[in-house]
């Protein structure tokens, strides 16, 4: 099974998930690459061709998995990427087979772009359709994850990762994902939890999630019938006092 990698050689980013120039609300990231010329982009995984827009749309690039591919954080699925502003893909064509490291697209300025980068959006599953509207208006590829929880970075240098943590396939693989904004969600045996707690043995802890799957802090959970407190650390609280206070509306909040 192959590993989902970088498809860059430099992560140089300029502009990064909720970027607050074109990406509010997105996973999306800008790679500038080692400078400003044009850099080559590299196939994540072997994939197939599913979709080439138009230059006024910034040549994108949909691509899918031809197998299910293992994410950076452990779950495995079939990956859907979109890739933009590459200036010429007139070597591209639907249903072309392009294998795992192949040079298959390039830095550029089609579309709307200021400077040289690659536009890369990344989702679990197989393809669907190409852009969905979020709530901020923009246009994003559907069922969309963080960059970070989707690629290895074997043989790359960072030069500018926007601080998030990747991981190589060497690295440890945890149940844990980071969705960015300080969220986390946790799988295990490749399911989401939602609206349950789980026993985590790598921090000694249980921990709590919503019913999206988003790990609960600083608030009461219902579980079992019993209420819990979720620190801010997200950790149930043990052996520990807990002091509330009620507000003019009746809801707890920490005295």
């Amino acid at each position: 099974m192959e590993k989902l990698m970088f498809p860059m050689r430099t992560i140089n980013i300029t502009q990064g998930v909720n970027g607050q120039y074109s990406h509010q609300g997105t996973y999306a990231i800008d790679i500038a690459g080692k400078d400003t010329g044009i850099d080559d982009v590299y196939a994540p995984c072997t994939m197939i061709c599913r979709y080439k827009d138009v230059p006024a749309n910034g040549n994108a690039c949909f691509f899918e998995s031809t197998e299910k591919v293992q994410f950076a954080d452990g779950t495995i699925d079939y990956a859907t990427m979109m890739f933009i502003h590459c200036n010429d893909v007139s070597h591209l064509h639907l249903g072309q087979i392009i294998k795992q490291g192949e040079v298959f697209y390039r830095e550029g300025t089609a579309g709307q772009a200021t400077g040289n980068h690659c536009h890369i959006e990344v989702a679990k599953g197989q393809y669907t359709k190409l852009y969905i509207k979020n709530a901020q208006g923009r246009f994003m590829l559907p069922q969309s994850v963080h960059p970070a929880s989707a690629f290895f970075i074997d043989g790359c240098t960072v030069k500018n990762g926007d601080g998030y943590v990747w991981k190589k396939t060497t690295d440890k693989i945890t149940n844990w994902i980071s969705c960015g904004d300080a969220k986390w969600q946790y799988r295990k045996d490749g399911k989401l939890i939602k609206n349950d707690m789980i026993w985590d043995s790598e921090y000694g802890a249980w921990y709590a999630f919503d019913k999206d799957g988003y790990m609960i802090r600083s608030a009461l959970f219902q579980y079992q019938g019993k209420f819990v407190w979720l620190e801010e650390s997200g950790k149930m609280l043990k052996n520990g006092e807990l002091k509330l206070k009620a507000d003019n509306s009746g809801y707890l909040n920490k005295a």
